[in-house]
């Protein structure tokens, strides 16, 4: 709820422009005063050629504000995340197509796609990142930790198959458990 409060004189633009990504998530373009800030950081992202990554976050939500969706899109963002009933709602296509629709606006598309793994579309080359098996206990939180993998796999400068399955290990620990946050750090040495 904090989040609420925060404005547009709030934006860290020093911080920003250090930054290799900014990731905003779509509930953030929903309530006015946190969509003028996030316009703001996206606007400094722009500026000092920082890349954008954009979670779709909610069907119900693009439903609600797909003008502003389409607007960040076509105007900001160079790495998409979806589930596969945002991309079905975002784009009016299943999985690979929707894949394709998405990639055709940005840098680097993703359709995550549950226990079936996930999609990415980069360099016009589609990979299929497979899923992680373990015991699910909550799926709370697993595509926030699988786009930050993904995230962390882009910023140090992996290739995209690599930085999928990043995501996808670290997303098959957290659903593994009861809460979103990991209680240990994970290593990542053995993900190829």
């Amino acid at each position: 709820g904090a989040a609420l409060h925060f404005d547009s004189s709030q934006v860290n633009e020093a911080l920003i422009k250090r930054s290799k990504i900014i990731h905003i998530e779509g509930f953030m373009f929903e309530p006015a005063g946190l969509r003028e800030a996030c316009m703001r950081a996206l606007d400094i992202a722009r500026r000092n050629e920082v890349l954008v990554s954009l979670d779709l976050s909610d069907p119900a939500l693009i439903g609600r504000i797909k003008p502003v969706f389409d607007q960040v899109v076509s105007e900001y963002a160079n790495i998409i995340f979806v589930n596969e009933d945002e991309a079905r709602v975002f784009t009016g296509k299943e999985r690979e197509e929707a894949l394709k629709d998405i990639y055709g606006m940005c840098d680097f598309a993703v359709v995550k796609l549950g226990e079936d793994g996930s999609l990415i579309e980069t360099s016009e080359t589609v990979y299929r990142i497979p899923s992680y098996r373990t015991d699910v206990v909550s799926t709370n939180g697993a595509g926030d930790i699988y786009a930050a993998g993904v995230l962390y796999g882009i910023a140090a400068g992996f290739r995209a198959d690599r930085a999928g399955k990043i995501g996808s290990y670290i997303s098959s620990k957290v659903v593994s458990q009861v809460g979103a946050r990991l209680p240990e750090k994970i290593s990542i040495r053995s993900v190829s």
